[in-house]
């Protein structure tokens, strides 16, 4: 099979692992994949919330939620004309449209900083360096689009290259867009037309138009009563795609500690939530840390299950990709300092997870919000994998017998760590 213009071959069979567990996994898994595009306050992400709900209500939890507004843009056409070629792009939130009759303009290649004097009134093709990108913040993303859009480039686009030739979502702030001009993603797999007429000084048509406006998403929280400080577990559920090695392994990892932890929690009461927000760098959870949640001193432990912790690793070789039977170890296990010993134990045999890294305020992602709002005992799993942002983030991404270990080991830290 064919991914990302990436030849695969066929996906292998999977290890024996506890069957009950890994069954359970695997059914959840479809289920989220089901829901579809999980972007927030859009209906995939609605359906999971109710559906993470109804769980957590099955589960003995009192459900609650909390609204906040997100942008939204559904795009009725969004190509790039160059030649005979017309080649799909995918516009980058905040969303500036181009205007109904689309946007004509030279092509201008953006590799190195001796390019910049070329940028003045053309599409900006920013060539990123190759990596697995995730956000418009990193600087070496956020800073080529500030100098694209000072030199004078009418348009950006940027050629997110990475593992799969997939065009790559980029997380974004939700207030404003990151520039003046249209900003769109371009897959590499695709963009060879481009930089070939680049090189020749041809022009293109940028074509962005659609629906857009701000819509209420929610996060969906239970609660269960006990006695003394509380156990927190967080998780995000949204994202730009069907996300099923982003969001998969957090979510379907969360719905079985809420089942578990009851009994893992010693009479603690116990507060999960699952977050919407999460492609406008973590909206939600910064919602729910300011409004919702519990105060610093009255916590005991906050877990937060991130993104990708347990996605599929695979061979890269010649152009190709071919899946493996493990998970990528390119995740991390992050730990405030006094909880990294048991920690080490309970993931030793799990790699990219058995050397935490010690948490301090610089941490990136939800975890390293929820540590800067005062929180001073927590851990915390994220990762991403090839197809991270991708639009090929599907069921072939992940599965119970990657997520199992991950949430034997969690059980066994909690065991340790509360006592």
């Amino acid at each position: 099979m064919t991914i990302g213009g990436l030849t695969a071959m066929s996906p292998v069979s999977f290890a024996e692992g506890p069957k009950d567990m890994n069954a359970q996994f695997d059914a959840d898994l479809s289920s989220l994949a089901a829901f579809g595009i999980l972007r927030s306050g859009g209906a995939g992400d609605e359906a999971c919330g109710n559906w993470i709900g109804q769980r957590l209500e099955k589960a003995g939890f009192k459900i609650g939620e909390q609204a906040f507004s997100v942008p939204w843009f559904k795009a009725e056409q969004a190509v790039l004309s160059v030649g005979e070629a017309t080649l799909p792009v995918w516009p980058q939130a905040v969303v500036t449209q181009t205007g109904p009759n689309g946007l004509v303009a030279p092509l201008g290649i953006y590799s190195t900083d001796d390019d910049r004097s070329r940028l003045a009134d053309v599409i900006a093709v920013v060539d990123l360096p190759y990596a697995r990108h995730s956000s418009l913040k990193q600087p070496n993303i956020l800073n080529r689009i500030r100098a694209a859009e000072e030199a004078g480039a009418k348009a950006i686009l940027l050629v997110t290259n990475g593992p799969t030739g997939d065009p790559l979502m980029l997380n974004a702030h939700a207030e404003t867009p990151a520039a003046q001009v249209p900003i769109c993603i371009l897959g590499p797999s695709v963009a060879g037309p481009v930089f070939e007429a680049a090189a020749r000084g041809d022009s293109a048509r940028l074509m962005v138009r659609g629906q857009s406006g701000h819509r209420l998403a929610r996060n969906i929280f239970g609660w269960r009563d006990g006695t003394g400080p509380v156990l927190v577990v967080s998780t995000p559920r949204s994202g730009w795609f069907t996300c099923i090695g982003e969001r998969g392994p957090g979510i379907v990892s969360f719905l079985q500690l809420a089942d578990s932890l009851p009994r893992l929690a010693g009479g603690r009461p116990v507060l999960m939530v699952a977050t919407s927000g999460h492609e406008y760098e973590n909206l939600g959870a910064a919602e729910f840390l300011s409004a919702k949640a519990p105060d610093p001193q009255g916590v005991e432990l906050w877990l937060h299950l991130g993104a990708g912790f347990a996605a599929r690793n695979w061979h890269e070789a010649a152009g190709t990709l071919a899946p493996l039977d493990s998970p990528d170890p390119q995740r991390f296990l992050l730990a405030s300092e006094g909880l990294v010993p048991v920690l080490q134990q309970a993931f030793s045999k799990l790699s990219g997870l058995r050397a935490p890294y010690e948490l301090d305020n610089t941490a990136a992602g939800e975890v390293g919000t929820i540590v800067r709002h005062g929180y001073n005992r927590v851990f915390g799993l994220l990762g991403a994998h090839r197809f991270h942002h991708s639009p090929n983030d599907d069921l072939r991404m992940t599965n119970g017998h990657f997520i199992a270990p991950v949430v034997a080991a969690i059980q066994n830290s909690l065991k340790e760590l509360l006592p």
